[in-house]
């Protein structure tokens, strides 16, 4: 009976507010009330200095000494705010730094759950934007706007409460101008927003080239194309750079809009202000207490600019990231089951993948091995892939002792079953941590029999470092037959049940103790051995074969003894070539 796919819902971005985060943002919005009751009893204090009449003795020296007073007291709530903003700064930071950790690590974790063909897909350059761009952007937004905002609109609120209740007429003008304001700022980060997503597009076009040459500098160099590489480089860097001036320019326009506007609102409540303490309505305190007033709360109006502006690069960041993060995950990640201590005996029922693989069947008994031959694009890696529950079949079964691979979750069937092929390199660190990659725990004793296996033993002992020999990024730094070796080794090194080995013909090209150590490793029959091969002399050392052309094999596999009792599945009576 088929079996279909698993459908899997997709990952979502970690919520802004859950459990720690909503207490940080909790106490940055206390901090951001206190600021604004320090402006609000800072003004009432101002207003109280100047109508007290402890100053009506005092003559001529009245105003010098109402002013010295007002300023004295200005200058110590100035200090309080300078520490509460301090305060709100730190803990904005911690808020955002807490934020894009828990972002992180769900990028991470989904990318360890994707399918190989999407691993594919996936450009470095574009990963390491989205791993830092993108996350730059949400800290921003969570950290350097979120607090700040709040702070702002609580001071706003307040000033705009007092303006109502000593000047009904200059709030309501205020009201007025701050929409028109706020409609014009809004219109403005839209246009922010368009040229956030071109500065992005440039950006992300640049990161592609630049990781994609930097990976790949020995072909440039080796072909001699230095001067063209720099050229196209040149071009994506001038995009880059009209469309970052463009971003510019929409972003200082948003952030000039407060300044005008808290200018324009000081000047028209000083001069309304200095008409009603004229008219006898307003006594010099109550002018003087409403000037201090605004100018505290109009400060941090900047940050709501600030805080418009993150917003538009928050929003952009978020798509692209929830886009990444929808891409369906490998069908039976999330699923409990464990693949049991297995045999190796492996089994496919009426396997088909769309464009690569169609009724494909296949029993190979355990420890046994099986060659897997055929033109290039005939579908042997989809098929390893497929035993090693990297794909998932749109139809049929896969089994391994009995067990359907498809009920248990991919960490398990890693651990039984090993993959070898030149997609999967090695890792930056030593030879030993490469080893012990699939098994921490094991003892130096455990190394040397791996590396026995291969045929490296002899030759890591004769490096300087031996088996502490650094790895660089993908083992570059190594020979070529001994890194490949070494990923071999580093597949044997859990003892897995399974070994797929794909595409052994390019890993082991003119290395005869490669050759050697793959025909011992075959002849132990420790464990079962799927292996990708155009070799004659392999295909005839294996128990088994089949020939694969166009996603097919023989739709009745007969298994047909050759000179030394080797068996083979042959082609098709299809007619496959």
């Amino acid at each position: 009976m088929a079996t279909p796919p698993d459908s899997h819902p997709a990952a979502a971005l970690p919520p802004l507010l859950a459990g720690d985060r909503r207490r940080q943002l909790a106490r940055l919005v206390a901090l951001g009330l206190a600021q604004a009751l320090i402006a609000a009893a800072a003004a009432i204090g101002v207003r109280w200095w100047f109508d007290s009449p402890a100053l009506d003795g005092l003559g001529a020296h009245r105003l010098a000494a109402g002013i010295g007073v007002a300023a004295a007291l200005t200058a110590v709530v100035a200090g309080l705010q300078v520490a509460l903003r301090m305060a709100v700064g730190q803990g904005a930071e911690a808020l955002g730094q807490h934020y894009v950790a828990a972002v992180r690590q769900a990028l991470l974790a989904h990318v360890f759950t994707l399918a190989p063909r999407d691993h594919q897909r996936l450009r470095h350059g574009h990963l390491m934007a989205r791993m830092t761009g993108d996350l730059a952007a949400l800290r921003r937004w969570a950290g350097s706007c979120l607090a700040p905002l709040v702070a702002a609109a609580s001071m706003l609120v307040l000033a705009f409460v007092v303006l109502c209740w000593v000047a009904p007429v200059l709030a309501a003008v205020g009201l007025l101008a701050g929409a028109a304001a706020t409609a014009l700022a809004w219109r403005v980060s839209a246009r922010l927003e368009l040229a956030l997503r071109a500065e992005r597009r440039q950006r992300w076009a640049l990161a592609g080239q630049v990781g994609e040459r930097l990976a790949e500098a020995a072909v440039v160099q080796a072909h001699g194309q230095a001067r063209r590489e720099l050229r196209r480089l040149g071009r994506l860097q001038q995009r880059l750079q009209a469309a970052a001036v463009q971003r510019a320019r929409w972003s200082a326009l948003l952030q000039s809009l407060p300044v005008a506007a808290s200018t324009l609102l000081l000047g028209a409540a000083a001069a309304w202000g200095a008409w009603q303490v004229g008219r006898g309505d307003w006594t010099p305190g109550t002018l003087a207490g409403l000037l201090t007033l605004l100018g505290l709360a109009l400060a941090p109006l900047r940050d709501l600019a600030l805080a418009l502006g993150g917003w538009r690069a928050w929003r952009v960041s978020r798509e692209k990231l929830a886009s990444f993060l929808a891409l369906p995950p490998l069908a039976g990640f999330d699923r409990p089951t464990a693949l049991r201590a297995p045999d190796g005996h492996l089994v496919l029922r009426d396997v088909d993948v769309p464009g690569a693989l169609a009724s494909i069947q296949l029993d190979v008994p355990a420890r046994a091995s099986l060659a897997v031959h055929g033109p290039s694009g005939s579908g042997k890696s989809v098929l390893l892939a497929v035993c090693a529950g990297l794909v998932a079949p749109a139809r049929g079964r896969v089994l391994i002792d009995g067990q359907l691979l498809a009920d248990c979750s991919p960490r398990t069937v890693a651990t039984r079953i090993a993959w070898v092929s030149s997609d999967l390199p090695l890792l930056r660190g030593s030879i030993a941590s490469n080893l012990r990659y699939r098994r921490r725990a094991a003892s130096p004793e455990q190394l040397q029999q791996v590396l026995a296996r291969v045929g490296l033993q002899a030759a890591v002992a004769a490096l300087p470092l031996g088996l502490n020999t650094p790895v660089g990024e993908g083992g570059r730094n190594l020979p070529t037959v001994m890194r490949h070796r070494l990923c071999l080794a580093r597949a044997l090194m859990n003892d897995p049940a399974l070994l797929l080995i794909d595409d052994f013909d390019a890993l082991l090209l003119g290395d005869d103790a490669g050759d050697q150590a793959l025909a011992h490793l075959l002849a132990e029959r420790r464990q079962t051995v799927l292996l990708a091969t155009q070799h004659p002399r392999w295909q005839r050392a294996c128990s088994q074969a089949m020939r694969l052309a166009q996603g097919r094999a023989d739709t009745s596999p007969r298994l047909v003894t050759h000179r030394g009792g080797r068996l083979a599945a042959e082609a098709s009576a299809q007619g496959a070539p």
